[in-house]
């Protein structure tokens, strides 16, 4: 494809990826605010396509308008990939996002038809991460900045980055689960020890490298880092205090930006284990 086009799918591709963060940070509001079951049908809502947007209703069918638009984005960019393009990386990653995108859908209609089941709510959350990731992995590998894609874990900047990312994601879920559950806070709290650790490490060893491919990642989870560990202990603080300011929806708003962050900390170890484990273009690498 000439490189217009590549440019041009790396662009939209860049767009949904951005789309999903935002479908999280919807997501992350309707259950900070309780919402989950405001609208109690599905996929319809009330019956039909627009209801009132009052009270929880606008969290939850607002969450749902934008699942909408994000899956027909993915499904477009999943069929661009297939028809436009060549390389096989990027055509499988494409068809690991629309497969991502179903099943998150049907996820998210069986947590209102069960009623909010917190094992259906906690693999829903998890799964939207893996969208986010699988979306962020397209834009990565679309950007040209390969000469091949052929991973390869023996530097150490590729191992700590993917340890990193690793970690990452499993203290997502733990964080699912206590906010879905009200157990594993103290797990929760003690397992962001290790993320600190591991993405202290990954960040350093990047840096110390030399590589300017590896930097912009590197910086971002640097500078992320601190800023969730902020976000956690303000929504942790923010639970046990009558008198915080703007009530229940400040809470929700920490504590959905703290969901947020993560999810862009993960894309930041995401894309510091794929530069630092393939090969990029001397242009890149320059």
């Amino acid at each position: 494809m000439e490189a217009a086009g590549e440019a041009r799918f790396h662009s939209f591709a860049v767009l949904v990826a951005v789309g999903a963060l935002v479908l999280i940070g919807a997501g992350g509001m309707v259950t900070s605010t309780g919402s989950g079951l405001s609208v109690p049908d599905w996929p319809l809502s009330f019956g039909g396509f627009f209801p009132r947007m009052v009270g929880g209703v606008f969290f939850e069918h607002g969450h749902r308008m934008i699942a909408g638009a994000v899956a027909l984005l993915t499904f477009a960019l999943g069929l661009w990939a297939w028809i436009g393009r060549e390389r096989r990386p990027v055509k499988v990653a494409a068809a690991l996002c629309i497969g991502a995108i179903f099943l998150q859908a049907l996820l998210g209609g069986l947590t209102v038809l069960l009623r909010l089941p917190p094992a259906v709510s906690i693999l829903h959350a998890g799964l939207a991460q893996i969208v986010f990731g699988l979306l962020v992995t397209l834009s990565e590998l679309s950007s040209g900045a390969y000469s091949s894609f052929s991973p390869s874990f023996s530097a150490p900047e590729a191992l700590w980055g993917a340890l990193a990312l690793a970690i990452v994601y499993s203290q997502i879920i733990v964080g699912a689960v206590a906010r879905h559950t009200g157990l594993w806070v103290g797990v929760h709290a003690f397992w962001a020890v290790s993320v600190a650790l591991a993405v202290a490490m990954a960040a350093s060893t990047a840096l110390g490298s030399g590589s300017d491919f590896l930097r912009g990642p590197a910086y971002a989870a640097a500078a992320l880092l601190p800023a969730q560990i902020l976000l956690g202990v303000g929504s942790y603080w923010w639970l046990d205090s009558d008198a915080a300011p703007m009530g229940w929806l400040g809470g929700a708003v920490l504590r959905t930006a703290h969901v947020l962050v993560g999810a862009l900390l993960l894309g930041a170890c995401l894309v510091l284990a794929l530069r630092a484990s393939c090969r990029p273009r001397a242009s890149a690498a320059a």
